[in-house]
């Protein structure tokens, strides 16, 4: 097996408990997690840095360990599948999927928390956002169909080697999605009801520390303590300040809920095709492209 095949990808969605899912599945013996969450590569951060930059994240990775790449803003990214199928025509890919009216609301309120300078709710929805990521321009965008159109390109792409999960399956029942996950990227039964917790630690209600997130943005930060620290260590201390903040509410904001209904309206589309999509299982794995 060479190095693409030992690799799979959780691309998104954001704010749908990918980073549950980073620090839950970066224990399990057969998975090597980087040390940096969001790697980006496929998306138009990282990915001048070229294929041996990328590899290099995985270079303590042990055999028979596959390789996780939990970058869930490759959903938001136009390039990000093209270049996913391009590394590896079989690659395994997992997305979590939102209902995207709580979508929406809950990915407004994170950008605040990482002090990007936001639009009222309503401009949000219907004009999208740019930003700066690490210095490259990010525009994302949420009406006109886009969570229903970008679910139809992974599908199509990917085909049985994708696995949609309903973000509600991990609310509810996180271990039955984490051994869902287990089985659809082909690794042993590690986890069980004494190995998994039911903790939310990226949500959107907890505390943000500008510090935190101003090093966690800064890529000479990052870069010299991936150099310095090893890979296991850095994992372990980033998950000790996720659950650290945890017991820390955020400033509460204005509230949103007033304009739910113009959301409703703007996302029928998108929520239609989340409750279609998952009509009969919140697990959902397409039939193989040809």
């Amino acid at each position: 097996m060479n190095v693409q095949q030992e690799i799979f990808v959780i691309a998104g969605m954001p704010k749908a408990a990918t980073t549950f899912l980073y620090f839950t599945l970066g224990k399990h013996p057969d998975i090597y997690a980087p040390a940096r969450k969001e790697i980006d590569y496929f998306s138009d951060v990282h990915y001048r840095k070229g294929y041996n930059w990328y590899i290099n994240l995985f270079k303590e990775k042990k055999a028979p360990q596959i390789g996780m790449d939990c970058t869930p803003v490759y959903f938001m990214d136009n390039s990000a599948i093209k270049r996913m199928k391009e590394f590896n025509p079989d690659i395994k890919v997992i997305l979590i999927i939102r209902n995207p009216v709580d979508w929406v609301i809950s990915f407004y309120k994170h950008m605040g928390d990482i002090s990007v300078q936001r639009p009222d709710i309503k401009s949000f929805v219907t004009q999208g956002l740019h930003y700066k990521k690490e210095g490259i321009e990010q525009h994302v965008v949420f009406n006109n169909g886009f969570v229903k159109k970008r679910i139809q390109e992974y599908v199509k792409e990917f085909g049985s080697n994708l696995l949609l999960l309903n973000f509600s399956l991990i609310e509810q029942t996180p271990l039955e999605a984490i051994i869902e996950i287990e089985k659809f990227i082909g690794i042993s039964n590690y986890f069980n009801e004494n190995n998994v917790e039911n903790i939310k630690l990226n949500s959107s209600d907890k505390k943000s520390i500008p510090i935190l997130s101003y090093l966690k943005r800064n890529k000479l930060f990052v870069s010299s303590v991936t150099k310095i620290f090893p890979p296991r260590l850095i994992f372990r201390v980033n998950e000790k300040l996720h659950r650290l903040l945890l017991n820390k509410s955020a400033p509460s904001e204005p509230s949103t809920n007033y304009e739910i209904p113009f959301i409703k309206e703007q996302m029928k589309e998108d929520t239609e095709y989340f409750y279609t999509l998952f009509n009969d299982s919140k697990i959902v794995i397409p039939k193989p492209t040809h």
